[in-house]
Formats: C-alpha cells, sequence, structure tokens
C-alpha cells in the first residue's frame, strides 16, 4: 500500500428538537490505486455508471463507508470485491458528476 485515500461515513442523529443531523467522520487509510479493466468500465456503463479507479485497502479498514476522497476528488464507492486469498479489500470508485 502505497498511498493514502479518506473514507467518509455519514451518520444522522436526532438531536433535542427531533431535527435529523447529518454528521460526517472522516479516516484515512492506507491503499494502492490501480485503473479499472475495460471489462469493469462497459459492465458499470450499462447500469448508467461511470467509474474512475479501482482502489485496494486492507480488510479491516472498510467499515461500509459510501464515500471517498482521493487527491482532492470525492468518489461514490458503488462496488466492492473482497478478495479471500488475501487481506484487502477492492473498492469501485466512481466519480460524481458536480463534486468537486
Amino acid at each position: 500500500m502505497d498511498d493514502v485515500i479518506s473514507l467518509i461515513q455519514e451518520t444522522s442523529e436526532i438531536d433535542a428538537n427531533f431535527n435529523a443531523v447529518g454528521r460526517t467522520t472522516a479516516r484515512q487509510v492506507f491503499c494502492r490505486t490501480r485503473s479499472v479493466s475495460r471489462s469493469e468500465f462497459y459492465a458499470a456503463g450499462q447500469q448508467g455508471l461511470h467509474p474512475s479507479l479501482v482502489v485496494d485497502v486492507f480488510r479491516g479498514d472498510y467499515q461500509g463507508e459510501r464515500i471517498a476522497v482521493f487527491h482532492s476528488k470525492e468518489y461514490a464507492i458503488y462496488r466492492t470485491y473482497l478478495k479471500l486469498d488475501e487481506d484487502s479489500i477492492e473498492l469501485y470508485l466512481e466519480e460524481k458528476a458536480g463534486v468537486d
């Protein structure tokens, strides 16, 4: 693992006035990045997704987050793949339109 990615956890709580208050928590974890394969790009495109990259993180570092920030860009995590023979999990990231 030779890079760092921020995994963003979104939660909501009810305050004293019974209003939903959204909270985000960011954690930085080590990762390894690679390009999206042609087959993944085509399959995701069939579902209206626009895959940007694949990130490998340690299995224990991923806790179901749906948003990641990598090199100052925000991505949606649209799919994961657990490698059974390794201690890492693949996160498939999609750059969202309108997100800086």
